[in-house]
């Protein structure tokens, strides 16, 4: 199965997404702000990036590009609360793969994470 790291500040929906990912036997680690996952990047070399538009100290805008250029062959959905075509293009520009609305449904993320593995 696949190395997993979810970035967001939110701890109730890292919990969630964990449980849902754990049940597929995925290996999962969090972080909660732009500098923890720049911190923990270089040594956790996940397969998926789950990554919030909207974090303490940065933007998911301002990360991606970081997590591409660290690990090219990475894959990334974002999370967010924000549904607004606008964002999701400039995302997709920077190299997003996948994007998922809050609130979501557990099986709609296990799902996607299966069609980016397979």
């Amino acid at each position: 199965m696949a190395d997993i790291m979810i970035i967001d500040d939110n701890v109730e929906l890292q919990e969630v997404l964990t449980d849902f990912l754990e049940s597929d036997s995925h290996s999962v680690v969090s972080a909660k702000d732009g500098a923890s996952a720049r911190e923990m990047l270089p040594t956790v070399r996940p397969d998926i990036v789950f990554l919030d538009v909207g974090l303490p100290d940065s933007t998911g805008l301002e990360l991606l590009p970081l997590i591409k250029n660290t690990l090219p062959d990475v894959r990334v959905i974002i999370i967010t609360g924000i549904n607004d075509y606008r964002v999701e293009d400039l995302l997709f520009e920077a190299g997003a793969d996948q994007f998922v609305t809050k609130p979501f449904h557990g099986a709609d993320i296990k799902d996607r994470v299966r069609k980016l593995l397979a």
